[in-house]
This record gives C-alpha cells, sequence and structure tokens, in this order.
C-alpha cells in the first residue's frame, strides 16, 4: 500500500480543529478475550486514539491513548503529543523533536 503523505499532512489541522468528524475503527482480541479497539480518521487515515482493556491488579482498567499535534518529520508523520488515560488518571506526552538515524554513544547503555 502506497501513502501519499502530503495528502495526509494537508489533513492534519482538520484533525487538529476537532477530533475527527467522522471516524473508523477497528477492533480485535488481544489474548484472553481482551479487546483493542483502534480508531482512524476516516477522511485522512490518521490514526486518532486507542482504547485497550488490561487485567489491573484488583481490576479490569481501560486505557485510553490519544494521538495530537500530527507534524511531518522527513517525509513521514508523527503526533508530537499523546495522551493516556487510565482509570481517570492522566499522563501527556510530549515530543520536542523527531530524529532518524542519530548516532548514539555506547557509553549511554553501560550499567555502573
Amino acid at each position: 500500500m502506497n501513502t501519499d503523505f502530503r495528502a495526509l499532512a494537508a489533513c492534519v489541522p482538520v484533525l487538529l480543529i476537532s477530533i475527527a468528524t467522522s471516524l473508523g475503527w477497528a477492533q480485535t482480541e488481544v489474548e484472553n478475550g481482551l479487546i483493542r479497539t483502534l480508531y482512524f480518521d476516516s477522511s485522512c487515515s490518521l490514526f486518532v486514539s486507542s482504547m485497550d482493556e488490561q487485567h489491573g491488579a484488583s481490576s479490569l482498567s481501560k486505557i485510553n491513548n490519544r494521538f495530537d499535534d500530527y507534524q511531518l518529520f522527513d517525509g513521514l508523520t508523527y503526533p508530537l503529543i499523546t495522551t493516556q488515560t487510565t482509570n481517570g488518571r492522566e499522563v501527556r506526552f510530549n515530543l520536542e523533536a523527531v530524529e532518524f538515524n542519530v548516532q548514539l554513544d555506547p557509553e549511554i547503555f553501560k550499567r555502573y
């Protein structure tokens, strides 16, 4: 499947104004009957959010991941903001930059 990323980038402002007026979705059983639901903006196929069921220590939890502020990096579209909500608690991850093929110093992986 060939994806025209310029076309995806063109629909990003629509996604940012409102979380898609029409969402496509796919649902699958991941393990032990637990369900994962993926939501896509059907106008441009961007991944908008996911909902996962997960066994917690004492009950079943629902984990919602929302992806926002898509930007283009080297021809690929990435969400700069990921918001994860679990049992009413929200954690937000903000990317400041996306770099590809960066050389890493092996020293950062050494254990002391």
